[in-house]
């Protein structure tokens, strides 16, 4: 991930709470070479799932990704499995848009366009 901080100039921040610094997990963009394209993404320690911070984390990695890199469109890949991850998604804005595989995994790509201004 710090390779991707220095080939693109934006990655996965840590996240970890006000009050106390304790870390939390992960969020923010990825697009690695031949990528299906920039992937909003979170990761958080299971005794934070359920407060909404993967929601909070990825409004404020989509602010980012329209306001600072100027992307017109985000996608998110997720297994179809993990409903939790789907519902952030889905609360983001983001919709299906098929179903592949990745390596040996199918995926969810899911997927929204920067919002009219």
């Amino acid at each position: 991930m710090l390779g991707h901080w220095m080939l693109r100039g934006y990655g996965q921040w840590a996240l970890q709470l006000k009050d106390d610094g304790h870390f939390v997990g992960r969020a923010g963009l990825w697009q690695p070479e031949g990528w299906s394209g920039l992937e909003v993404g979170w990761a958080l320690t299971r005794r934070f799932w359920g407060q909404g911070l993967a929601t909070e984390a990825g409004r404020a990695t989509l602010d980012f990704a329209w306001n600072q890199l100027g992307a017109d469109n985000v996608i998110s890949i997720i297994h179809p499995d993990n409903i939790a991850s789907q519902r952030v998604a889905e609360r983001l804005g983001l919709q299906l848009q098929h179903n592949t595989t990745l390596g040996d995994q199918q995926v969810l790509i899911l997927g929204r366009t920067r919002p009219a201004t």
